[in-house]
């Protein structure tokens, strides 16, 4: 549930005024009131900013509720709440005009092809002088969550035999807690899921897939000549290169192509080394 009021948890989406036809070009969008009076002369103009209710939430149930805190009479009133046809400013408007610039379709607000609709959303006895009092507004709440651009709010307007005004507490009354309220009970769906983006592991450069690890190679060459004859001569030579390469291949063919060098340097050595010891064998004979 969602209730909507001035100054409550922070709110301050309500704006409100009632217009005169006593006093047609005041601006009484200040007043800690909003007055309504039988005959409509005097009559109140209310919104509420609906932007924190998504446009695809599901509405059950809406409630205007208002608080009469003074009346001049002890005479009843029926307070109608009708839909506002077009926009409107708080702080500019008056019974001539809904803004500086524009005026009402008919004074008051009373055309209901361009200021307002022809039937009541709602109707209210009121007969206290003071306490809440509640109207039924859940299909034009509902038309204002799918279409927002259409929020104009309500006008409030008084019809009864007998001479009365009662004034409702306005955004502006003293007392937060009797400010004009807007409940909504209402389903509001659950937001997307925002998928969450999977990294994918670089692999590191010391281990491309595929790519073999070298062998350590250990060429061991130890040839023995031993001649009966004088003098003996003994060769014996034993050279042991150990080649362990660590490459950090920057491709696979770069690998192939260090480990083929290598492999040509170890077949150099070895010639080397058999054909010192076949020179040593050669020199040796008598």
């Amino acid at each position: 549930m969602v209730v909507l009021q001035q100054g409550l948890l922070g709110y301050s989406g309500t704006n409100d005024t009632y217009i005169s036809e006593r006093n047609p070009s005041a601006n009484l969008a200040t007043q800690a009131g909003l007055t309504v009076r039988n005959d409509s002369t005097y009559e109140g103009l209310l919104r509420f900013n609906l932007q924190s209710i998504p446009a695809g939430a599901v509405l059950n149930q809406a409630t205007l509720r208002l608080y009469v805190y003074t009346r001049d009479s002890t005479a009843s009133m029926d307070v109608q709440v009708h839909a506002v046809l077009r926009h409107w400013v708080d702080a500019q408007a008056n019974w001539s005009q809904a803004t500086t610039d524009t005026s009402w379709g008919l004074p008051g607000a009373n055309s209901a092809l361009t200021d307002r609709s022809a039937d009541p959303l709602a109707t209210r006895a009121v007969l206290s002088a003071s306490g809440w009092y509640t109207f039924d507004v859940g299909s034009l709440v509902r038309t204002w969550i799918d279409n927002p651009d259409n929020n104009y709010g309500v006008i409030l307007r008084g019809s009864g035999a007998d001479a009365v005004s009662y004034s409702f507490a306005s955004a502006n009354y003293p007392a937060i807690s009797v400010r004009p309220q807007l409940v909504i009970d209402c389903i509001i769906p659950a937001p997307s899921a925002t998928p969450t983006p999977t990294l994918t592991p670089t692999p590191s450069r010391t281990s491309l897939p595929g790519t073999p690890t070298p062998a350590t190679r250990t060429p061991t060459a130890t040839p023995t000549v031993t001649r009966s004859a004088t003098p003996t001569a003994t060769a014996t030579r034993s050279p042991t290169p150990i080649l362990t390469p660590t490459p950090t291949p920057e491709s696979i063919y770069e690998y192939i192509s260090n480990l083929e060098t290598r492999l040509g340097l170890v077949q150099e050595i070895l010639l080397r080394i058999i054909d010192i010891f076949q020179r040593a064998t050669l020199g040796g004979q008598p």
